[in-house]
C-alpha cells in the first residue's frame, strides 16, 4: 500500500494532465489552472522543508565548529534579517489589494500610466509630495511588480488643490509596462523598502561576483578544451576564435581598414557559424532531451522508474 497509492495516484494523474493537453474544454482548462495550483501549494511545502533543511545544516555547523563554520553564522543571519524584514514590511507597508477598475477606471485608490507619466488618486496622497527619486510599484495579477523612479518633485498642490490626485514623470519601467489602468500600487521612498535595498545593494552585486568569478574558470577549461590535439579540437579552436573575433569591436574596425572590399566577413563568418552549424546541433540536442523527456516520463508514469519513492528502481 505504501507504494501502490502513490503509484495510482502518479498513473492516473499523469494520464489525465497527458490528455488535458489535447482537449481546449473549459473544464479541461478549469483542471490545468487548478493542478498548477496544487502545485503552489507542494511547492510551499518543499520550501519549507529547504529552510528547514537550511537550518538544520548550518547550525550543526556552527554549534560543532567544523571548518568554515563563520560562513555559515553569515548564512543564517542573512536568512533572519532578510526573512525578518520581509514579513514586517509586508505587514506594515501592503500593497492594495487586487480589484477590476474598467468600470470605474477613475475612482479613489487607482492608477493610470501613460507614456512617461503616471497619475496616481488616492486619499494617502493628499497633500503629499512626490521626491524625485521616489519609486512607484504596480503589482501585477499574476504576480511580481514593476517599479519606476520619479524624475521630476511634484506636489499633490501644484494644481491648486489637495485632491488626493498626483501626476509624476517617471523614468522607465523596469520589470514591463503595467497595465494602462489599475489599483494594485504603492509609492516607495528611498530607504523605506528595506528588503529591495538588501537584495539591490548584497544580493545583486554578490550575484555578479561569482559569475565574474565563474568567468575565470570557464576561460581556464576553455584554454584546456582548445588544444588542437585532433580536428576536432581544431575545429572547435577555429571556430571560437571566429565568434570571438567576430564580436570584437576593434578587430573588426581594422579588418575594414586593412580590406575594405569585404568589411562585413567576421561578422558574416560569426553569424554563419551560430545560425547554421551551432543552431543545428542545439536542435538535435534539444530533440534528443525531449526524447529522453517523454520516454522517462513515461517510465514514471507506468511504474517502471520508481525511484522518486525512495527504492531502487
Amino acid at each position: 500500500m505504501r507504494t501502490t497509492l502513490p503509484l495510482a495516484i502518479c498513473l492516473v494523474m499523469g494520464l489525465l494532465m497527458l490528455v488535458q493537453w489535447f482537449v481546449p474544454h473549459p473544464l479541461s482548462m478549469e483542471l490545468f489552472r487548478r493542478v498548477n495550483d496544487w502545485m503552489l501549494t507542494i511547492g510551499v511545502f518543499a520550501l519549507v522543508l529547504g529552510i528547514g533543511s537550511l537550518i538544520m545544516v548550518h547550525t550543526r555547523r556552527v554549534r560543532r565548529q567544523t571548518a568554515n563554520w563563520p560562513y555559515s553564522v553569515v548564512v543564517l543571519l542573512g536568512l533572519v534579517v532578510t526573512a525578518g524584514v520581509g514579513f514586517v514590511e509586508g505587514f506594515a507597508h501592503p500593497l492594495r489589494g487586487l480589484e477590476t477598475t474598467q468600470a470605474l477606471p477613475y475612482e479613489e485608490g487607482t492608477y493610470t500610466a501613460k507614456a512617461g507619466t503616471i497619475t496616481i488618486r488616492d486619499a494617502g496622497v493628499k497633500g503629499v509630495t512626490l521626491e524625485k527619486g521616489d519609486r512607484v510599484r504596480v503589482l501585477y495579477e499574476g504576480g511580481g511588480h514593476t517599479d519606476a523612479l520619479v524624475t521630476t518633485t511634484v506636489s499633490d498642490a501644484d494644481d491648486g488643490n489637495t485632491d488626493g490626485v498626483v501626476t509624476a514623470a517617471i523614468a522607465a519601467w523596469r520589470q514591463g509596462v503595467p497595465p494602462e489602468n489599475g489599483t494594485a500600487f504603492a509609492v516607495i521612498h528611498p530607504g523605506a523598502d528595506v528588503f529591495n535595498w538588501i537584495y539591490e545593494y548584497f544580493y545583486v552585486p554578490l550575484d555578479s561576483t561569482m559569475f565574474s568569478i565563474l568567468a575565470f574558470f570557464i576561460a581556464s577549461a576553455a584554454f584546456r578544451a582548445f588544444r588542437a590535439r585532433n580536428l576536432e579540437a581544431t575545429l572547435l579552436l577555429l571556430s571560437a576564435c571566429i565568434i570571438i573575433l567576430g564580436l570584437t569591436t576593434p578587430f573588426i574596425y581594422v579588418w575594414g581598414k586593412v580590406l575594405p572590399m569585404i568589411p562585413e566577413a567576421p561578422t558574416a563568418a560569426k553569424d554563419w557559424i551560430l545560425e547554421v552549424p551551432n543552431l543545428a546541433m542545439r536542435r538535435a540536442i534539444m530533440l534528443g532531451v525531449g526524447l529522453g523527456s517523454v520516454a522517462q516520463a513515461f517510465r514514471i508514469i507506468f511504474g517502471i522508474e520508481r525511484t522518486y519513492l525512495g527504492g531502487g528502481g
